[in-house]
């Protein structure tokens, strides 16, 4: 007995080095290039090419003034800033009403293919499609921003289905019920009480979407290369690295100017994004 209970202490601590190694191994590989961003774009350039890996004498601001404004950063902040919050306005405002369309009629058979049809894009690689898509909105003189807004709202429908029907499960269907015996119609039921009631998921894939079409750089690349006044932030940060590419001082200023908004917006609201998840994924 007392031989099962020493070897089960001893499995117990195995197991928590075990854990806390994994933990401190993975918070360096995120927090190292942090570091390595915050760190090289407040040096000159004689300190950078001295050491990458050393802290900066000094907060130098020269590397972030030319970065942003000489090289009209800002046009192209905009155009990221427009292009997603498009985007995921269209994503919270349409996908909500679809699934909860096909949620309350899942019963039906064209609902259930409707749904299984959708989600299924989640298995469909972007580079089978991808030459198909260019042509098509060539063809329909879509090849903008307002192309993109379009394709980026297209391609968060699997993902943002699935998650939405999963969470409108966890709505009671008394508080609907009860809500129409009292003369509320459907469009008023739909926006003053159940979106009401999913703002946690809507939170989330405010996140994850907008992360995603933030950082995206194909989708905008193929339809946005031939002007580069329409360029996001992530093509200008490809053509700017490869203008300076002998000047990390400046590549690292363009990367920190380039996160700062993004990781602001995850500091304030990702507290919603594990509990959206798993409520919309658990009951999906």
């Amino acid at each position: 007995m007392k031989k099962e209970c020493g070897w089960n202490n001893l499995h117990a601590v195995i197991s928590m080095v075990l854990i806390y190694a994994f933990l401190i191994v993975g918070a360096v590989l995120i927090l190292f290039p942090m570091y390595m961003t915050i760190g090289n774009a407040f040096k000159t350039k004689r300190e950078i090419l001295h050491s990458i890996f050393s802290p900066p004498t000094s907060f130098y601001l020269e590397n972030l003034r030319v970065a942003i404004f000489e090289q009209q950063a800002m046009r192209y902040l905009f155009n990221s800033f427009y292009t997603t919050a498009s985007s995921t306005i269209l994503v919270i405002t349409v996908i909500p009403m679809l699934a909860y369309g096909i949620i309350r009629n899942i019963e039906r058979l064209i609902f259930k293919i409707m749904f299984f049809t959708i989600v299924s894009g989640i298995f469909i690689p972007f580079q089978i499609i991808m030459l198909p898509m260019i042509k098509q909105l060539n063809y329909l003189k879509l090849l903008s921003p307002l192309g993109l807004i379009i394709m980026a709202t297209i391609f968060g429908y699997p993902v943002n289905v699935f998650l939405y029907t999963g969470y409108l499960k966890t709505v009671p269907i008394e508080i609907e019920e009860a809500a129409i015996i009292d003369g509320c119609g459907v469009a008023k039921l739909f926006w003053s009480i159940v979106y009401a009631l999913i703002k946690p998921m809507t939170a989330t894939i405010i996140i994850l979407h907008g992360l995603g079409t933030w950082n995206d750089f194909l989708l905008p690349n193929l339809l946005l290369n031939r002007d580069a006044r329409m360029w996001t932030l992530p093509i200008f940060q490809y053509s700017f690295q490869s203008k300076f590419t002998t000047q990390y001082n400046m590549v690292y200023a363009l990367f920190l100017f380039t996160i700062i908004p993004i990781t602001v917006l995850y500091i304030f609201t990702q507290k919603y994004i594990i509990g959206g998840i798993v409520k919309g994924a658990l009951k999906g």
